[in-house]
């Protein structure tokens, strides 16, 4: 009879296990999403509306960023934002920052915005 219970238990816990979201399917505040951006790619972003409108850092709902590994150095900034940035997050824009907190140009090298927050 105890064995009965037991298993009826594993079974409404492992239920309630599978209605949980998955750790990828989480959405997450705005401000950990640019920091989990920074934390794989090295430089900073401010994550935007479409329109251009800055959005506030605590805004919830946004799709982690899911990279394990930083964009080669080689690309330019365009091709990050077309390639990375863009599919993952629909409906918005973003400006990658360099080491003076200036957004950079579409044709600036990932090497270049990383190098500017070396320091001298």
């Amino acid at each position: 009879m105890a064995l009965d219970v037991l298993e009826s238990q594993i079974s409404v816990e492992k239920e309630v296990r599978a209605d949980r979201p998955r750790r990828e399917d989480k959405m997450a505040l705005l401000k950990n999403v640019e920091k989990r951006i920074w934390d794989i790619e090295g430089f900073a972003v401010t994550i935007l509306h479409a329109d251009g409108r800055d959005m506030r850092s605590d805004r919830t709902g946004i799709p982690m960023y899911d990279f394990a590994r930083m964009a080669k150095n080689s690309i330019t900034v365009s091709t990050w934002k077309e390639q990375r940035f863009l599919p993952k997050y629909p409906g918005f824009d973003v400006d990658v920052l360099d080491g003076f907190d200036n957004a950079v140009p579409g044709n600036t090298l990932l090497a270049t915005v990383r190098d500017s927050y070396a320091d001298d």
